[in-house]
């Protein structure tokens, strides 16, 4: 028989280290992470199997309650992330669904963000479960070969003539740390309005570096041109694995191929393991999601990486239909965007944060 609690913190340290193969986003680092830079509590659903005598946490879902006037509550796994969902046994997952639905009635609906691992037979849109499932993302993963030569001569001939030049043109790459965390504030926030979405706040990246970064769970690297810097690329680094989150760049340099040289350096800085402190070696670089109609996606295959359908899981609670405000696609978001992209920058700086907050991403 399976039944279905919140884990306190200590009964989730202990799952964990019977089960390596979990992500970033069940660990105990992350909750504090997030909770601190967002104010949101973090929580554990998992599912107990109590057969023979013995009760056995078999499966776990982090997820977060998002309470918005504006958008409604929702219950997301996991917010602030692209990715999220269960570790364990994922037969479970239905079960947990469930337990969530009847236990948060006044919130519109449960969102799944795709970890990667196989959707259980029961999630399936046509069975009747009332579970709705989308697969518009897609993320590209880079597996490193032990050879950086190796993986020179595989990517695309575009791609090193590109390296090459930013070489030429004097783009310099390298990792960051707190020093760095006002030019890259600045760089992110140009970055974010150009793409007229709201950006995170100061507070943010301060408790990436100094709670993710300098634990060996977060990596940032930045190209620089005459000391300034002109492109950087974030991520989380867990079971060695990069995981991309976030890329920022001044347009305006765009002819020095800043972006390839920022990409290139992470990528030489996993062959130089004390770029990358307190960390084994890595095996493999994620990318990112990118929407399947997104032109970034070429640029990241020409990496000679493969790219992965990304499903999203959505149960209704209260809500009739699932939203899609943020579908790219969608007129009212791209207005949204023409009208963001029209903001002064302090304004953007001043209400970005209460609305990632409200948003969930």
């Amino acid at each position: 028989m399976v039944q279905i609690k919140l884990l306190t913190n200590q009964e989730l340290t202990e799952f964990l280290v019977d089960n390596p193969r979990h992500q970033i986003f069940h660990t105990l680092k992350w909750k504090k992470f997030i909770q601190d830079s967002f104010k949101v509590n973090i929580e554990y659903a998992a599912a107990i199997d109590h057969n023979n005598q013995k009760n056995t946490i078999v499966t776990v879902l982090p997820f977060a309650q998002i309470k918005s006037k504006i958008f409604k509550n929702r219950i997301i796994s996991t917010p602030y992330l692209e990715f999220g969902g269960i570790t364990g046994n994922p037969s479970n997952l239905k079960c947990i669904l469930n337990y969530l639905k009847a236990k948060f009635p006044n919130n519109e609906y449960i969102e799944v963000r795709s970890n990667k691992l196989p959707i259980p037979n029961q999630i399936n849109s046509s069975n009747g479960s009332g579970i709705i499932t989308k697969t518009e993302y897609t993320t590209t993963i880079l597996n490193l070969p032990n050879s950086k030569d190796d993986l020179w001569k595989n990517i695309h001939k575009h791609k090193r003539n590109e390296v090459r030049k930013a070489q030429k043109k004097e783009i310099i790459t390298r990792q960051l740390n707190q020093d760095d965390l006002n030019k890259l504030y600045k760089l992110y926030l140009i970055t974010m309005q150009k793409h007229g979405t709201p950006p995170y706040s100061k507070k943010y990246f301060k408790n990436f570096f100094s709670q993710m970064q300098e634990k060996g769970l977060g990596i940032s690297h930045g190209a620089f041109y005459k000391s300034k810097l002109v492109a950087v690329v974030l991520g989380f680094v867990y079971n060695n694995q990069i995981h991309i989150t976030l890329n920022a760049s001044l347009s305006k340099f765009n002819d020095k191929k800043i972006n390839t040289a920022v990409y290139w350096g992470l990528i030489e800085s996993c062959y130089k393991q004390k770029t990358i402190n307190q960390i084994g070696k890595i095996t493999s670089i994620d990318f990112g999601r990118s929407h399947k109609n997104n032109t970034n996606l070429t640029f990241k295959k020409k990496w000679n990486a493969n790219s992965i359908d990304l499903t999203y899981i959505y149960f209704p609670i209260k809500a009739k239909t699932i939203p899609n405000a943020l579908d790219q696609t969608n007129k009212k978001y791209q207005l949204a965007i023409k009208i963001w992209r029209l903001l002064p920058l302090k304004f953007t700086q001043l209400i970005g944060m209460p609305l990632r907050k409200s948003l969930g991403i």
